[in-house]
């Protein structure tokens, strides 16, 4: 039994504490949010919501972290002292967060990562694929929607694709006057309503078109990769791992 000390009570939180609760090899540790939530001392699965860590880490094997980019920030210090693997799927950290968990990571084993969806993690790979076969015949955009509370934009999942597939363009968010660069890999963001996230990867050619698409209609595909995540790196070494180190081995 993998006990998980789950941090963030928000939309994503309360996603990763059904997957836990319903897991016959995972039990909820505790539950810690950010003092001024109005989640504290509420109870969930009959363990109430804490924002003090060190009250509820004591029976923990794993902690699950999607607080977003403040709330991670804020705990990396404690995550530091409690020395546990750490499964991080906030976006938005700073290049300053970033290095700590890289540092911490020669410490404790940590999957960091911006999208814990098996579908967009297989998405990267064919993107991949496609940038290094299309060349510079193709011209490349990128799109992405996401409901209308999401923080960052660019979304984290947005930049990784930006990232596999550049063949050296710069990225660039937003409209562009006049035609359109050679040297230009463009980025669209769309918010609104409750959408759960959406990626399309054009491959625009001379006389035909190629999109690869990944379409996320719950957010419950992120928590049970979470999930996936955290009884995969509950025995690894220290390191700092990406969701795509779990699905390769």
């Amino acid at each position: 039994m993998i006990k998980v000390l789950v941090i963030g009570a928000g939309r994503m939180g309360r996603e990763i504490l059904n997957a836990v609760e319903t897991d016959i090899d995972c039990a909820i540790a505790g539950i810690v949010d950010a003092p001024e939530k109005e989640s504290i001392g509420r109870s969930v699965y009959g363990i109430s919501i804490t924002d003090n860590i060190y009250d509820v880490s004591g029976n923990a094997d794993i902690i699950i972290d999607f607080s977003g980019a403040a709330g991670t920030a804020n705990h990396i210090k404690d995550y530091k002292e409690l020395k546990l693997p750490l499964v991080v799927g906030s976006t938005g950290l700073s290049e300053i967060d970033q290095a700590g968990l890289a540092a911490l990571s020669k410490e404790v084993p940590i999957l960091a990562d911006t999208n814990m969806s098996v579908g967009v993690n297989i998405m990267l790979k064919l993107v991949e694929t496609a940038s290094r076969a299309a060349g510079e015949d193709f011209d490349i955009e990128i799109l992405e929607a996401h409901h209308r509370y999401k923080k960052d934009a660019p979304s984290g999942t947005a930049l990784a694709l930006a990232r596999a597939a550049s063949r050296g363009e710069t990225a660039v968010t937003g409209e562009r006057a006049g035609a359109r660069p050679a040297d230009v890999l463009g980025m669209q963001v769309l918010r609104g309503g409750d959408c759960a996230g959406e990626h399309t990867v054009f491959y625009f050619g001379e006389g035909e078109r190629l999109e690869i698409t990944h379409r996320a209609t719950n957010r419950n595909i992120f928590a049970k990769g979470a999930l996936r995540a955290a009884k995969w790196l509950i025995d690894k070494p220290t390191g700092l791992y990406k969701m795509r180190d779990c699905l390769e081995k």
